[in-house]
């Protein structure tokens, strides 16, 4: 019996289910948590800590009489629950708040636990059992050929997500496939079990994968039957995903709504939002002949636009086509169509194309809602606004909004709306805002207060036919009263920090409105509303040395030894720090993060599987010619490269290939996983040194590596980012991990872990 050749191949069938279940639970999480993208590192961090947990409970639990049966019971037990989570984040989102509605602090953590934790502790305890299925045939050291394998069907996952499983079918028929898999794994470890213990697993994992079959049958009316469970109480007529999300439209009282992956995008027919949306921007200027739409474009915005006489020409851009589909299929007759005149659809992302188009527009349009997601809030940034001033004609002007919800306007708010201003004002000579319920900002290099008088006057002269925007309604948001009340209170909560890739302040503005809407959200805002680079990084420090303590005397062996559990830690938390910020990286780039999450995953979790294999034992061997401090060093270095890179990749403007910035990315993720792989190979081998029983050394390295990752997931997506901003938390990560590396250096020559033998 070839058993290293078996370990392999069940790493491999674990690390292919492990990949498509995590890429899957996350996207369907994405969609329960409105597309809000740093609650990935929330996801992660509770994926993490599970499977550390998994491991724990698993190693302390009593042996099954054979190996071949753990491994077996544990792969169907988890290829079912990789299905029933699905499920039950479904079920679990609309008990909690309305579709669209975004969930509290609390209840994001709550709908991210059940949707998680039960799948990732099952495939923790079938990690172990796969090492002790290893060990009872006497393979030497079954740990990195477990690996290796898990490596190489990450590979293979993320390969098959990317490429075909996450654009060809829906979640529950991918969940089918990984499914399979497991019960592939349950069948094969039992290739040399006894007679009834074979006959009972290829008996179960045999009708299991008939039912999966049957699943992925089944999978259309299966996923559209669970879609409209999580949509409640509104009906959902349509449920499609792309690469770029998920697309559900339900309908209500005669009106048909949009979500993209879980946020309402916009409503069909809607005339007061597409009126607000397209008329203000265009009686601004005094002769629109060639129109840009960004979002929204099924809303009925095209229409409107053409009800100005002077309009030649409307292109409009979005980044997904299905979207355009089904406006066409729900909408009224002809309702993307010109009626003679020019209407042109630009299928891509809006910022790539504004700032790589020969074009000129008079009016560039933005329509794509509130940014609570960087996704959104990439067209909202200085770098955007230079982009699409380039993109004017002469005298051209942008026009956004902003909804405001009433009179009264909060320091997050004000905040908000200020920071967009001060990004405008860094890129145009003039800005011009319009209070009331929804606030417009317009900018141009051309002067905009002379055409306020001229607005109301422009509705008769184009002879427009509008439901809702007439003079009345214009009158009080002309208002000279109304529009120093505004400029007061802005000036009053203007921090004079303009929104931008690295700092995304609006984003930060927004998610602080949202989370003041809920207890502990409120207790999140204060939190983040306090911290700043010192405090960030005196905090973090503080933990990453309590933890490294705390571990150290666990270990029995002493505070003294500390320095290889604080590198340890530092290991965990900087590369799953680095992993978010790289998916959140490509999504400012790119405009989507969507599909590209499976092959950012394989690519750090193929780092992580061949360095600890191929690389672990010479690493660990080199421990006194390649030292703790240099690998440290490293760590130090990581979070500045990626956000080096990221910053290189914006200031090209859009003029990168697109493959090349995904490559980029790729790259990236997997230095992170040869990082963190190096670290973790030195760190373990040295606390393994100290230790008699290997394999409860080996846990506990593992266990502070997990735990080091848990709080970088916990603390980027409530905190580090949301406060500092993408550049600032990443240098706040780097100083951690140098006063660590300060710290240690004096540490290691008193460690009886690091002597030499």
């Amino acid at each position: 019996m070839n058993i290293k050749r078996n370990l392999v191949l069940l790493g491999c069938f674990l690390g292919l289910f492990e990949t498509i279940s995590q890429v899957v639970l996350i996207r369907e999480l994405l969609i329960a948590f409105t597309g809000n993208e740093l609650t990935i590192a929330t996801v992660l961090a509770l994926w993490l800590i599970s499977v550390s947990l998994g491991c724990v409970a698993a190693g302390r639990s009593p042996r099954p009489r054979t190996a071949s049966a753990g491994v077996a019971v544990l792969s169907i037990i988890a290829g079912l629950f990789s299905l029933l989570q699905v499920i039950l984040i479904r079920l679990a989102r609309p008990a909690v708040a309305p579709a669209g509605e975004v969930l509290s602090p609390l209840m994001t953590l709550a709908v991210a636990a059940i949707g998680v934790v039960p799948c990732a502790l099952l495939l923790g305890a079938l990690f172990v059992a796969i090492v002790r299925y290893g060990r009872e045939w006497s393979h030497p050291s079954p740990v990195p050929a477990v690996y290796g394998g898990e490596a190489l069907g990450a590979a293979l996952g993320g390969a098959l997500l990317s490429l075909w499983l996450l654009e060809a079918l829906n979640p529950v028929a991918v969940l089918a496939l990984g499914s399979a898999a497991a019960m592939a794994a349950a069948i094969y470890a039992t290739g040399r079990a006894i007679r009834s213990l074979k006959t009972a697993v290829r008996l179960t994992a045999g009708t299991l994968l008939l039912g999966m079959v049957v699943v992925l049958a089944l999978a259309d009316p299966i996923d559209l039957k669970l879609r409209s469970a999580q949509y409640r109480p509104f009906d959902v007529e349509q449920s499609v995903d792309t690469k770029y999300g998920n697309l559900v439209v339900t309908a209500r009282d005669g009106l048909h709504d949009f979500y993209e992956s879980g946020a309402l995008t916009f409503t069909i027919v809607d005339p007061m939002y597409a009126e607000e949306t397209v008329h203000i921007p265009l009686l601004y200027h005094p002769e629109p002949r060639r129109v840009l739409i960004a979002g929204s474009s099924g809303s009925g915005v095209i229409p409107e636009a053409l009800k100005h006489p002077s309009v030649e020409r409307v292109d409009f851009v979005e980044l997904d086509p299905a979207i355009i589909g089904l406006a066409a299929r729900y909408g009224p007759p002809d309702w993307m169509s010109g009626n003679g005149r020019a209407v042109n659809p630009v299928l891509g992302d809006a910022r790539t194309y504004i700032a790589t188009t020969q074009e000129d527009y008079d009016v560039i349009i933005l329509a794509t809602g509130v940014p609570l997601s960087l996704q959104v809030n990439r067209l909202y940034t200085v770098e955007f606004f230079r982009a699409a001033r380039e993109a004017l004609t002469a005298g051209g002007l942008i026009g956004l909004k902003v909804d405001a919800a009433g009179a009264y306007m909060g320091p997050e708010l004000a905040g908000l709306v200020a920071s967009l201003a001060n990004a405008l004002a860094q890129v145009f000579e003039h800005v011009e805002l319009l209070p009331g319920e929804t606030i417009h900002i317009m900018a141009s290099d051309r002067p905009l207060g002379a055409r306020k008088q001229f607005v109301i006057t422009t509705i008769a002269d184009r002879d427009l036919e509008t439901a809702y925007l007439n003079e009345y309604f214009l009158l009080d948001r002309l208002s000279d009263l109304r529009a120093v009340q505004l400029d007061s209170v802005l000036a009053l909560y203007d921090t004079g920090i303009a929104n931008s890739d690295g700092r995304p302040v609006t984003f930060s503005f927004a998610l602080a409105i949202w989370a003041k809407h809920f207890r502990t959200g409120r207790a999140v805002a204060w939190a983040v509303g306090g911290l700043d680079l010192p405090t960030s990084v005196a905090l973090l420090l503080a933990l990453a040395l309590i933890i490294a303590l705390l571990y150290a005397r666990a270990s029995r062996i002493g505070a003294a030894s500390a320095a290889p559990f604080a590198c340890l830690y530092s290991t965990g938390f900087t590369t799953m720090f680095s992993t978010v910020l790289i998916m959140l990286c490509f999504q400012i780039s790119r405009g989507y993060v969507y599909t590209r999450l499976a092959v950012i995953i394989a690519a750090f979790m193929v780092a992580l599987g061949l360095t600890a294999t191929v690389a672990g034992r010479k690493i660990a061997a080199a421990r006194e010619r390649i030292s703790l401090p240099v690998l440290q060093a490293a760590l130090v270095c990581l979070p500045v490269l990626v956000t080096l890179a990221f910053s290189w990749v914006q200031s090209k403007g859009g003029s990168i290939p697109g493959a090349a910035v995904d490559t980029l990315y790729v790259l990236l993720a997997f230095l992170a996983g040869l990082v963190g792989a190096s670290v973790f190979s030195a760190g373990s081998a040295s606390v393994m040194r100290g230790r008699t029983d290997g394999m409860d050394a080996g846990a506990l390295a593992y266990s502070i590596d997990l735990v080091g990752a848990s709080i970088a997931g916990f603390t980027t997506g409530f905190l580090t980012i949301p406060a500092l901003g993408i550049v600032n938390a990443a240098i706040a990560v780097s100083l951690v991990n140098l006063a660590l590396l300060v710290l240690i250096l004096p540490a290691i020559r008193r460690s009886p872990l690091l002597r030499p033998r």
